[in-house]
């Protein structure tokens, strides 16, 4: 079961990374959030 749930949670963080950032790369997006934070 847990292997399940880790699985999903994978799955759900990367497709929903794509679909909200558009393809944006977790480094892309960590360098657009910092920015963000820091403004």
């Amino acid at each position: 079961m847990e292997e399940a749930i880790d699985w999903y949670v994978d799955w759900y963080n990367n497709t929903r990374i794509k679909t909200e950032l558009g393809g944006l790369t977790i480094r892309a997006y960590r360098a657009k959030t910092l920015t963000t934070k820091t403004l």
